[in-house]
């Protein structure tokens, strides 16, 4: 049973599906063998010239065994499917891989993440584009900066204008024009010389 705490965590789930799986092929084809060692009477041809004859016990015994060992084969994979799902070290590292995934995931998805990652990579620079006319990118420089990050240099983008055109009743028109104006902002690591 131990063997199957080396799977990889991310292969595990699919691992039990298929132990299961196998357990209730196992256990229906079981169920068509002891079928079969019940028959104690075979029939054979059509209509006129039918004929049954008795099936000795000798010859069926190898459904029931065999049956038999199917449902024990079965149970075994059941068992193993139930204690993947129910060991607490499985489990353990499930939730290991879904940390890692949620932590990739912040990573690759905010500007803070990619600061981070970068820095655990060892990067020696590291550029983010803001938007800097309204002030919501000072949360953002702080956390980068408290990444490990020093601010080299700013340069501003062009601004991008947006126009919302709204018509009126009477056939007149307000157009209200938005400007953003977004920056590109260098940093290079607090403990690289300059």
């Amino acid at each position: 049973m131990h063997l199957l705490l080396r799977i990889p965590a991310q292969h595990q789930r699919a691992v039990v599906k298929y132990l299961l799986l196998g357990a209730t092929m196992c256990f229906l084809f079981a169920v068509l063998l002891i079928m079969a060692f019940g028959e104690e009477s075979e029939t054979s041809g059509h209509l006129w010239w039918k004929s049954t004859r008795e099936v000795p016990y000798d010859q069926r015994l190898p459904y029931l065994l065999g049956g038999i060992a199917l449902v024990a084969l079965a149970a075994i994979l059941f068992a193993a499917a139930t204690w993947l799902t129910l060991h607490p070290k499985a489990r353990g590292q499930r939730a290991e891989q879904r940390r890692l995934a949620e932590k990739l995931a912040f990573q690759t998805s905010t500007d803070e993440g990619r600061a981070q990652r970068a820095y655990e990579r060892g990067d020696r620079g590291f550029a983010v584009t803001l938007r800097v006319d309204d002030g919501s990118h000072w949360p953002t420089l702080r956390e980068v900066e408290l990444q490990g990050w020093r601010q080299t240099d700013m340069r501003l983008r062009k601004a991008i204008k947006t126009s919302d055109v709204t018509p009126h009743w009477d056939g007149s028109h307000t157009v209200v024009h938005n400007y953003t104006q977004e920056a590109t902002i260098y940093f290079v690591r607090r403990d690289h010389p300059n």
